[in-house]
């Protein structure tokens, strides 16, 4: 049975060391410079030990460690962290609840240690059988009632809220009023992570929608890097939060018995997302506040599976 590790670090020399000791004819080892490039290989693939830096370009372990844990993929991954701030980062991973099969190697130890540390864990991870996760009992809402009801729209609302503040450290977050948008509706928002939402009950789309600066601010928290232009590049990380935010939200829904497929976030700008256009279903409207500047989500759903 193969087993995949995904290695995240800087340092080059240090990847390429651990990628040839651990490589083998069962073991696929894939190589991240970065935080973002660590998320994004995270996204489509299940990893048997993730080994990371705790200091990392462009997005840091714990919020890193945090969008592994919102995806099912990676929910339950052992986590080396190689780290010269050993105590740091332990109680920075215990204050937001992260501390779940987590192992920390103090960046002094001979690399070779690290190296059968990760070998023990594969070991480990190859013995355990795998069993199937248990379900409640909770029957699904009727489809027709999901527009109006509070369980469908809060775990989306709380997921925006708590994925922001922690991988942007954006504060006050708050929520207005939920508000049906009149036919031809617009927002005064520049970019749009757009959700294609399937499940067993319904189909539709979540978009999360930013004026620039807003935009620009979020990413210059989330990534110590600020834009001043939308383009293919300062837009990543619009598709970033939003499969973060869904996989977050995702998760309670699943528990919930709304059987919501994955689904992969597009971007647009400069363009409105044609859901303002749909004159069949209404478009839900949530604005939001924040230290870092007003945003919006969108939601549209039709129930005629």
């Amino acid at each position: 049975m193969k087993q995949f590790v995904l290695i995240a670090n800087r340092d080059t020399d240090k990847l390429n060391e651990l990628k040839k000791a651990l490589s083998a004819d069962d073991i696929i080892v894939n190589l991240a410079v970065d935080g973002h490039d660590a998320y994004m290989k995270s996204t489509n693939q299940k990893y048997d030990l993730i080994i990371t830096a705790y200091r990392l370009p462009k997005l840091e372990a714990a919020p890193l460690i945090k969008s592994f844990r919102d995806h099912r993929a990676n929910a339950k991954t052992p986590i080396l962290i190689i780290t010269s701030e050993a105590t740091e980062v332990e109680n920075t991973l215990q204050s937001r609840s992260l501390n779940r099969n987590i192992s920390i190697v103090p960046l002094t130890k001979d690399l070779n240690e690290t190296i059968s540390i990760a070998k023990k864990i594969l070991e480990n991870q190859d013995e355990v059988a795998s069993t199937a996760e248990t379900t409640s009992a909770t029957t699904a809402p009727a489809p027709k009632a999901l527009v109006a009801d509070v369980n469908f729209l809060n775990p989306f609302i709380s997921s925006i809220q708590k994925v922001i503040a922690e991988m942007a450290s954006v504060k006050d977050i708050t929520p207005k009023k939920v508000v049906v948008m009149k036919p031809n509706g617009d927002v005064e928002a520049d970019i749009f992570s757009i959700l294609s939402v399937q499940s067993s009950y319904f189909n539709g789309s979540l978009v999360l929608a930013f004026p620039k600066d807003t935009y620009f601010e979020i990413q210059f928290r989330m990534l110590g890097e600020r834009s001043d232009t939308l383009n293919s590049e300062s837009a990543d990380m619009a598709g970033e939060l939003g499969n973060i935010i869904f996989g977050a939200a995702k998760k309670i829904w699943n528990e919930m018995k709304y059987e919501v497929q994955k689904t992969i976030p597009s971007v647009i700008w400069g363009n409105k997302p044609s859901i303002l256009l749909d004159k069949k279903n209404p478009t839900l409207l949530i604005n939001f506040t924040s230290d870092a500047g007003r945003f919006c989500a969108l939601i549209n759903v039709s129930f005629d599976k």
